[in-house]
């Protein structure tokens, strides 16, 4: 490969790299600490904030601009500044040369309709927030908190369903396949090394996720059994229960309707909102059905066997098709046969998704729901739930609590400063014994090869434990190996009678295979572990597999490049590679 396709593949890495390490640096450097906790709110929370908060900025500016138009904008308003520009575009009006004082802000903002619009602004400002989150490195339980959760598991249903007592080992095996279908829903959504832990000689389970502090969302993720519920639709009660509604006003009682109604055991009432502005249910808008959710009519989601999600060119929507097993499809079947010409009601945590109506009997056990109150978001992490399936008996959350590190963070501290001094030593160590090139292995595989571990980690929303940083660690001491087999074997060609440029490329040529059959050999040993880890065991065999892949990019392309650079301004074109006199002339 000549210079300038090793220049090109490196700009290409490095470029890449940047912009999958950038949600990193944005959140952890970028991001004040007051942001970072507004945009972990619930849905609900951050729109109640938006809403406040535009209503409160556009009051203080009304407030200033009565006591001086004339006045400088305070830094606490500056964030309207480009609403109020785009908001001059909209309105026609004549752009002001410059945004300095209160007079000129203030006409950027002229109807009740900005304050919805400046709300939205910063709804969608924290939402990114969040979303980039997302993208970035986790730090684990033991460097910044997460999740606690408490589970228990109730077999009453499973023996319900059985028409018997279940026996010990029948409830061990329902036990630990609940334990396994843990794991996997947590590491499906990207919450790595998970620890979880069974009560000695008990049916709890103890899960800890670290990074995580969305209790909504962990509580969804755990939802499994009756999650996804299909009933048939009574249309003629659905009309009389609306129309009930229209009669008692605003003040309407769901509860009161229904007893005064005299409707069944088996009948249901549940809701059905449509997404307001924020994607978020509106209550204002809310429509309730009337279902039946006898055995004969209503089916769950416990024979769902595979999910995914598609998008519906024609509608723009999102849709979410299930594959039913044999016994599941046979149901459907009967189900949507019985109840031709009638309304099938898709219900997920006690609301209604999608109503559509049964036109035909459904056979094959291929289903697609199509969500007319779910986002990307929602239809996606459905289908996840389904995906890893659902659990053999019902789970309960005991307890779920947002908990502080589980270590001090003067420990955190002295874990830090104890690898990067590892790092600096094996940077000075480079230094001194190999002068220059020393110095460019240091600086290739210490920062520039950190720099692609972590962009490499990001991309996969990585978790950081300690024993991640001792993976990191072990790593960057593994890559320097790499550049001492290259040295040593130039100095041996020199040695030997070459000439520098000669030595250089023999050693090079020469120590490739010894490198990459070191490196394979512990890639496949990492592998293993990677494979068949749990937690900590497995966050320091990725961060390891990670970091033997980089180190060689690193130590044959890059800062094989860097010392061919810096060759190129040499008269001798030679290089310092030891502190021997010899050798530091490359002769």
């Amino acid at each position: 490969m000549n210079k300038v396709s090793k220049f090109i593949l490196i700009l290409c890495v490095t470029s890449f790299a940047y912009l999958l390490i950038f949600p990193t640096l944005k959140w952890y450097f970028f991001t004040n600490d007051e942001d970072k906790k507004i945009s972990l709110y619930s849905k609900e929370a951050l729109r109640d904030y938006s809403k406040n908060k535009a209503l409160s900025s556009l009051i203080e500016l009304k407030k200033l601009y009565q006591k001086n138009p004339n006045a400088q904008i305070p830094d606490d308003l500056k964030y309207l500044i480009p609403i109020a520009q785009n908001n001059y575009k909209i309105y026609g009006k004549e752009f002001p040369k410059s945004f300095d004082n209160v007079k000129v802000l203030r006409d950027g903002f002229l109807t009740d309709a900005d304050i919805e619009e400046l709300s939205l602004e910063i709804y969608r400002y924290y939402e990114e927030i969040k979303r980039n989150k997302n993208r970035i490195i986790q730090l684990g339980l033991d460097l910044s908190g997460g999740m606690s959760v408490t589970i228990s598991l109730d077999y009453s249903g499973l023996e319900q369903k059985l028409g018997r007592t279940l026996s010990f080992q029948e409830k061990e095996e329902a036990f630990d396949r609940t334990m396994q279908i843990l794991k996997d829903r947590v590491d499906t959504f990207g919450l790595t090394e998970p620890k979880i832990t069974r009560e000695a000689s008990g049916n709890k389970i103890f899960l800890d996720v670290p990074g995580e502090r969305d209790e909504k969302r962990v509580d969804s993720l755990l939802s499994g059994r009756g999650n996804l519920l299909f009933y048939v639709v009574d249309n003629e009660a659905t009309s009389v229960l609306n129309t009930k509604i229209l009669e008692a006003g605003p003040l309407y009682s769901i509860s009161d309707i229904k007893n005064s109604m005299g409707l069944g055991e088996n009948k249901k009432i549940f809701p059905w909102y449509v997404k307001d502005s924020y994607g978020i249910d509106d209550e204002s808008t809310v429509r309730y059905y009337v279902v039946d959710s006898s055995v004969e009519s209503s089916f769950d989601g416990s024979h769902i066997s595979d999910a995914g999600v598609l998008n519906d060119h024609k509608t723009g929507r999102d849709v979410v098709t299930f594959n039913l097993d044999n016994e599941g499809s046979e149901k459907f079947f009967e189900i949507t046969k019985k109840n031709i010409g009638k309304a099938l009601a898709v219900v997920m945590e006690g609301k209604i998704k999608s109503v559509a109506n049964i036109s035909h009997a459904i056979a094959g056990g291929n289903v697609s729901i199509q969500g007319d109150s779910f986002d990307k978001r929602e239809a996606s992490e459905l289908a996840l739930v389904f995906k890893t399936a659902a659990f053999p008996v019902e789970i309960k959350i005991d307890d779920l609590r947002v908990i502080g590190p589980t270590i001090g963070e003067k420990t955190v501290k002295l874990g830090i400063k104890a690898s990067l001094l590892a790092l600096v030593l094996v940077f000075l160590f480079m230094l001194a014994y190999y002068k220059i090139s020393g110095f460019v292995a240091g600086f290739s595989l210490v920062i520039y090869n950190l720099f692609l571990i972590l962009a490499i980690l990001s991309a996969f929303n990585f978790t950081l434990t300690l024993t991640s940083i001792a993976g990191l660690v072990l790593t960057m001491g593994m890559a320097v190996d790499i550049n001492i087999i290259i040295y040593e074997r130039i100095k041996e060609e020199i040695r030997n009678g070459r000439k520098f440029e000669r030595a250089f490329d023999d050693g090079f040529k020469k120590a490739f295979w010894a490198i990459m059959d070191s490196n394979i050999t512990t890639f496949i040993a990492v592998l293993f572990l990677t494979l068949l880890g749990t937690g900590t065991i497995q966050g320091f065999a990725w961060t390891l597999s990670i970091g033997i892949v980089a180190s060689l990019f690193s130590s044959l392309i890059f800062s094989r490049f860097i010392l061919e650079f810096i060759m190129s301004f040499s008269k001798s074109k030679c290089l310092s590679i030891s502190w021997s006199s010899n050798y530091a002339k490359g002769v």
